[in-house]
């Protein structure tokens, strides 16, 4: 029984062993079948022709307001009305509170009496310095007075003015310290956000800010609103590197369309820097290596390899600087197979 076993063991393999090697000859025999068929390599090319790249440089911040104001008044006193509240949109010279001016009218009152005492002094004054029944100084003074009380009442009335708290520009208010009751002797009142301007701030090296100039303009893209770019302006390139050995650049971003921007939102600055036109090609048609990089162009029907040297990149292209010129058609589909002279057959594109 145990000799019945093996045998039929030993039969199996055997049988195992032969489909093995029958299936190896087929696959050998397709192999050398399909290469003797692949007599042109298919590629695809472009022509090599010189254009302007630029280096772009990408940024990111946080856009914040161009201007953050504390409202101060003017006048010291009690608040009696605040107009206004949180998030309110204001435009400029707009009136949000209003401190008590009941001694200010009180004053002005007394002011306009003793003024036009001052004047009927004058006018009697006057009369009696043509009868030379006073002298020139009385005549004088009695001047001095009228003025002295002119100056009163208006320094009165621009209290008055003062009494009502305005917005210094147009924009959005953002924080009321005080409420209605409140004393105020300094110190802000409110703040008051000018959304007109946003900015924010990047941080470039040496080499990224040698071309660019205060008033170029940039495209911001901010994150909240996709696709869509926003005009920016370098406002500020500053002088000195900073501690991390960057150089601090302002842009401007105008916020004109119904004021969309925020401040808080996360914005990228595309800087366009050192255009150079030169021959470009694109990455993934080069071989080899950065020690020995190479081509291939199709001469005719043939792939012709060309070693080539490289200059600086630019996105998804490099430049050439020599091996290849203007006109010769760059193979950049197809070429990992091809060798020097290899027939090629070039498809359309």
């Amino acid at each position: 029984m145990p000799v019945f076993r093996i045998s039929i063991v030993l039969l199996l393999v055997v049988l195992v062993g032969l489909i093995l090697i029958r299936n190896k000859k087929d696959i050998s025999a397709r192999t050398s079948l399909a290469e003797l068929q692949i007599s042109e390599w298919p590629v695809k090319v472009t022509e090599v022709k010189k254009s302007v790249k630029a280096e772009i440089i990408e940024a990111y911040d946080i856009l914040r307001p161009s201007k953050v104001i504390k409202v101060v008044p003017k006048s010291p006193g009690q608040i009696i009305r605040i107009y206004k509240k949180q998030g309110d949109r204001l435009n400029k010279g707009e009136t949000i509170a209003k401190i008590d001016d009941k001694l200010l009218l009180t004053q002005l009152e007394l002011s306009k009496a003793t003024l036009a005492q001052a004047r009927a002094d004058l006018e009697r004054a006057k009369t009696l310095s043509e009868g030379d029944a006073i002298t020139a100084q009385q005549l004088e003074q009695a001047q001095l007075r009228v003025s002295a009380e002119v100056a009163k009442s208006k320094s009165i009335r621009e209290n008055l003015s003062n009494t009502e708290v305005k917005s210094p520009v147009r924009g959005l208010l953002s924080e009321i310290y005080l409420e209605e009751g409140s004393m105020i002797a300094q110190g802000p009142i409110c703040e008051v956000i000018d959304q007109s301007v946003l900015e924010l701030q990047v941080n470039l090296t040496e080499n990224e800010i040698l071309n660019l100039s205060v008033g170029a303009r940039v495209d911001v893209k901010v994150d909240a609103y996709g696709r869509e770019t926003f005009s920016g302006e370098i406002s500020y390139i500053d002088v000195k590197a900073n501690v991390s050995l960057r150089f601090p650049v302002k842009i401007e971003v105008k916020n004109d369309r119904e004021s969309i921007l925020r401040g808080g939102m996360f914005a990228t600055v595309k800087f366009i820097n050192n255009k150079k036109e030169s021959l470009w090609i694109q990455r993934d048609a080069v071989l080899g290596n950065l020690d020995n990089p190479y081509v291939f162009i199709a001469d005719g029907n043939s792939a012709s390899l060309r070693e080539i040297s490289l200059g600086v990149r630019r996105g998804d292209f490099l430049e050439v600087k020599s091996g290849i010129k203007t006109g010769d058609q760059l193979i950049v589909s197809g070429q990992n197979n091809l060798e020097e002279g290899v027939s090629i057959k070039v498809l359309e594109q």
